[in-house]
């Protein structure tokens, strides 16, 4: 048993370890293990109309090409033949299934980090903002997720097991709301463009017919340029601000420790507190989630929301909304001894956090200036999937649509366009309810340095494309289609009307690829 004296650092140490000890009700790691798992299995289903093109042997990435990579070779699917990439989307989504329930929880959680690393070490073309699930459900396997709302707790109660709440440590919790806070606080302050502090960035976003999921503009003409700008400024200030509700956390209990007078625990409460940043948090993320087709982690990030309250607060909540629902008895152990079985879980969260936060903040703060233990913190982050890559829309916003245009040549000559942005995104009138990993898949594409997957992509079509009589083609093309977005006074001056109906966005067309087709 260790003993800890009244001298400074052993109570400092004392502190730490009293932090480490904490325990909770376990409601709030099973609503973050259902709603993170449904939506990890919505994601990760968009992958099958595309395995064949993203890990296919005729595919953009063939197996023979990509798995001497250091990344790839981490991939299962690299030691699987060539009907893995089908067995394991159909295996991950079973485990994935089996964790949101509940069953076997810590198992199905492993496996289920496990095989969604897999997923992207093996080719991350189409990846878009998805090592968001892998953050929050990598700390979610050190968590006992499984005590509350799952299958295992049925079955162990059906057993004769005790029916009261069983208490869980708290420290995967406070992992996760630093890795929130870095999530959204980073994102915050690498928008620097202009687009942002001219508060045109939302009107830019919404314009561009890559991003929104229905034409936009009766939206912007109903909002006007004066609100849209103050929007714009509200999802900026929310993701640079957010960091306060951590601080909150921590200064809030210790104002009221110390006696503070009732006006400053009444401001400290609303500038710092959950109340404010939650609730702006998860509006900002629902409506990127409405407004936008860019992928599943938005909802994911709102869901990740959840790590700031403890369960016996989700636990009012729910009673709240059914009250004919009786709580299940919360087991109140006495405090935990403090012993140094509690080194381990201590030295993991310094670990974690140190390197996540590290490297989270390199675009902010530049390179870590130890090489050798950044070279560390990558390794960790690329074995365990915890990537931290957080610069959506930054530093600003594009004013053009860049679109992607495919087109082949004929034995005979004909030029004839195979599917592109063009029939995909339609000019931005076609309303987008699910979504299309192409529209990712395309954006990269169109990156400069990309001329390799352009070629790649091509040969795809030389393989893949068909005439009317069965023929491939002799050529494939790639061109860029720019269109300059209309300002925000569009709206102001036209109302509702569609730019693209009044030929208001002229496309200029650039060749960038151009291969031969032979035999596949």
């Amino acid at each position: 048993m260790l003993r800890l004296g009244g001298d400074g650092h052993l109570q400092v140490a004392r502190s730490l370890l009293q932090l480490l000890a904490a325990v909770e009700s376990p409601q709030t790691y099973a609503a973050l293990r259902i709603g993170l798992g449904i939506l990890v299995i919505a994601n990760v289903s968009t992958l099958w109309p595309h395995i064949d093109y993203l890990y296919g042997d005729l595919g953009i990435a063939p197996a023979a090409r990509v798995c001497g990579q250091e990344m790839a070779r981490l991939s299962i699917l690299c030691h699987l033949p060539s009907w893995g990439p089908q067995a394991l989307l159909g295996v991950f989504t079973v485990v994935a299934l089996a964790f949101t329930l509940g069953l076997a929880t810590r198992l199905s959680g492993i496996l289920t980090v496990v095989l969604y690393a897999s997923l992207w070490a093996r080719g991350m073309m189409s990846w878009a903002g998805e090592h968001v699930f892998a953050d929050f459900l990598f700390i979610l396997c050190f968590a006992r997720c499984g005590e509350a709302y799952s299958l295992d707790r049925w079955l162990r109660n059906r057993r004769g097991g005790p029916t009261a709440w069983r208490p869980v440590p708290s420290w995967p919790r406070y992992l996760m709301i630093l890795q929130l806070a870095l999530c959204l606080g980073v994102n915050g302050w690498v928008k620097s463009g202009e687009e942002w502090r001219s508060g045109e960035a939302l009107h830019y976003v919404l314009a561009n017919d890559r991003y929104h999921r229905f034409p936009p503009w009766t939206l912007l003409a109903a909002l006007g340029p004066t609100l849209m700008r103050g929007l714009t400024y509200v999802v900026w200030l929310t993701e640079r601000c957010f960091a306060l509700v951590v601080l909150g956390l921590v200064l809030r209990p210790w104002l009221r420790s110390r006696g503070a007078p009732g006006p400053w625990l009444r401001v400290a409460d609303w500038l710092l507190g959950r109340r404010v940043w939650a609730t702006l948090a998860v509006g900002v993320l629902l409506g990127i989630t409405v407004l936008l087709n860019i992928g599943w982690f938005a909802p994911a990030t709102a869901v990740a929301v959840l790590c700031l309250f403890r369960g016996d607060e989700l636990g009012r909540l729910v009673r709240t909304i059914r009250p004919d629902r009786a709580p299940a008895p919360m087991c109140e152990p006495a405090a935990p001894p403090l012993s140094w079985r509690l080194a381990l879980p201590g030295l993991f969260m310094v670990w974690h956090g140190c390197g996540i936060t590290t490297h989270a903040i390199q675009p902010l703060t530049g390179p870590l200036g130890v090489p050798s233990l950044a070279s560390a913190i990558n390794t960790y982050e690329r074995y365990t999937g915890t990537m931290q890559y957080w610069q959506m829309f930054s530093p600003g916003i594009a004013r053009q649509n860049h679109l992607l245009r495919v087109v082949v040549v004929t034995g005979d000559g004909q030029r004839l366009d195979a599917p592109s942005d063009l029939d995909l995104l339609d000019h931005g009138r076609r309303i987008k309810l699910g979504y299309d990993r192409r529209q990712k898949i395309h954006s990269k594409l169109l990156e400069r340095d990309n001329t390799r997957l352009r070629k790649a992509h091509a040969r795809w079509v030389c393989n893949t494309w068909r005439d009317a009589s069965g023929q491939p083609p002799a050529e494939v093309v790639l061109l860029r289609i720019d269109e300059l977005l209309p300002r925000p006074s569009w709206s102001a001056t036209y109302g509702a009307v569609d730019p693209h109906d009044r030929d208001a966005m002229v496309p200029r067309e650039k060749e960038l690829t151009t291969v031969r087709c032979t035999a596949p």
